[in-house]
């Protein structure tokens, strides 16, 4: 599904029994799905995504416009940038 990515978030923190926990998260805008009812404008999400792809990702200009692909069980599995011009700074 394509959508327009506006920002990453990249963090990690130490939790309750000592362990070191690494998050990230992708933040895009997208089109309702056609035919979708009781729906108006567009839909933010936040997703989880591979903690070290996303740090790929902190080096560019926002917004881009990508492709996700998820499993069956809903985990993105595959971010493509769709414009050839990547924005790097």
């Amino acid at each position: 599904m394509e959508y327009t990515l506006v920002g990453v978030k990249r963090g990690e923190f130490t939790n309750q029994n000592g362990d070191n926990v690494k998050f990230s998260h992708l933040f895009l805008v997208g089109e309702f799905e056609e035919g979708t009812e009781g729906f108006a404008g567009m839909e933010a999400l936040k997703v989880s995504f591979d903690f070290d792809a996303v740090g790929d990702l902190l080096g560019l200009t926002y917004p881009q416009q990508v492709d996700l692909q998820f499993n069956a069980k809903g985990k993105c599995t595959k971010l493509i940038l769709v414009n050839a011009d990547n924005g790097r700074k």
